[in-house]
């Protein structure tokens, strides 16, 4: 009993508060949560960064000086997005939407980096966790494909790109987690059989973005299972052999079921895209209509941009929400190159801090984490803007777990 209680004591901790938090877009319009007085995202917002300061006041907490120095990178980027109030035509959406930078995509940022990333246990949970919430959107979406008659699904007040985005870092876990850590073969099995579960229902869905940025990601293990000892020499681990079925399994299974009268849903409007006429679909072309007429307009000024929340204005002529789902575009065009640098910045020092390709290849963590960045970088590349993207910002953070003895003798 005293087990099981540690195990709920353990559930109910900061983590569950930081993952309810990043995804509180998915469930909050749900008409069960309507009794709710108030707005979710801001309610876990404070309660995470309540406990966060519980956390930093009363524990012992171990963090890195580099975890430092990234949140001031992400502070400089903050005091440019104000300084950019100087240039913009936006008014109303710009403030809001300088507030969500410095407010609710900085906190994934420093909470992952300063106290998730601090500890293999938090760490742990924290993926653990990210994992359930998955599973529970997961059911939720297969109720909802199965009253819909087969049609694009909307679950829990949340669309089906939303659905995608959570669904794909779950596959990408699991996934590490059957190669690097089960040793149950029952426990495999029962994985393989989830990761089936969640790959059917990012077929179904009917967001392509969210599936490619499930499947891509896949490659990083695979290419971490290739190692080569010496110029004549090749270590093939053998998860190369299961990976390579997957990926083969995969692709095979989207090309039958895209060939089938009732495909699925993404593969459908994956189907469009690799048509050679204009049939890329609805969605698919407006995005290269805003990616178009981004970059015309960027030309005319590049270096500093056009200011925070200056895109919706200049091309939709309206100051309400508008982006041009892609977050380097979106970045350049409102912040310039000089915004830009800023941010990349941040990304390289992040990536660096996971370690050389030959450190990762020999963490299994820090592989996990490589995949979900990748799977929320992509992501980021086709839909949403800066604030939708908190999870991308939060996987930075991770990247900010200290290396052990056997990472510092691998590089």
């Amino acid at each position: 009993m005293n087990k099981v209680g540690g195990y709920i004591i353990s559930f109910l901790s900061f983590e569950l508060l930081l993952v309810l938090f990043l995804n509180a877009g998915r469930y909050k319009a749900d008409p069960r949560f309507a009794w709710v007085p108030v707005d979710l995202t801001a309610l876990f917002l404070v309660l995470s960064v309540a406990a966060g300061v519980y956390i930093l006041i009363y524990k012992d907490l171990f963090f890195v000086l580099d975890s430092l120095k990234l949140n001031f990178i992400y502070f400089i980027f903050v005091g440019y997005v104000l300084l950019s109030f100087f240039w913009t035509p936006g008014e109303i959406y710009a403030s809001e939407k300088a507030m969500y930078i410095a407010t609710l995509v900085y906190w994934p940022l420093l909470a992952t980096s300063i106290i998730v990333s601090s500890r293999t246990e938090r760490l742990k949970r924290f993926i653990i966790l990210v994992v359930f919430f998955s599973f529970w959107i997961a059911v939720e979406t297969f109720i909802a494909y199965q009253q819909s008659g087969g049609r694009m699904v909307t679950a829990l007040g949340g669309n089906y790109l939303g659905i995608g985005r959570v669904l794909g870092p779950a596959v990408l876990i699991i996934l590490g987690y059957i190669l690097y850590y089960s040793r149950s073969t029952i426990l495999k099995i029962a994985g393989l059989g989830i990761i089936g579960f969640l790959l059917y229902l990012l077929f179904v869905v009917g967001g392509r973005g969210p599936l490619l940025a499930t499947l891509i990601p896949i490659s990083i293990p695979l290419l971490a299972s290739i190692k080569f000892e010496s110029a004549s020499v090749i270590w093939i681990k053998r998860s190369f052999t299961f990976l390579a079925a997957v990926v083969v399994l995969s692709i095979a299974s989207m090309v039958y079921l895209m060939n089938q009268e009732d495909a699925p849903a993404t593969l459908r409007r994956l189907e469009l895209l690799l048509e050679s006429n204009d049939g890329m679909g609805g969605s698919a072309q407006a995005r290269f209509s805003y990616y178009v007429t981004t970059l015309e307009l960027w030309i005319k000024q590049p270096l500093i941009g056009y200011g925070v929340g200056s895109w919706p204005v200049l091309v939709e002529g309206t100051d309400a929400r508008g982006y041009p789902h892609n977050i380097i575009l979106e970045t350049l065009f409102e912040f310039g190159i000089a915004g830009m640098l800023i941010m990349t910045t941040l990304f390289v020092y992040a990536l660096r801090n996971l370690g050389s390709w030959k450190v990762i290849q020999s963490n299994p963590y820090r592989l996990i984490i490589l995949m979900v960045f990748a799977n929320a970088l992509l992501n980021a590349f086709v839909s949403g803007d800066i604030p939708d993207n908190r999870f991308l910002f939060a996987t930075l953070g991770l990247m900010m777990l200290p290396k052990t003895k056997e990472d510092q003798v691998e590089e």
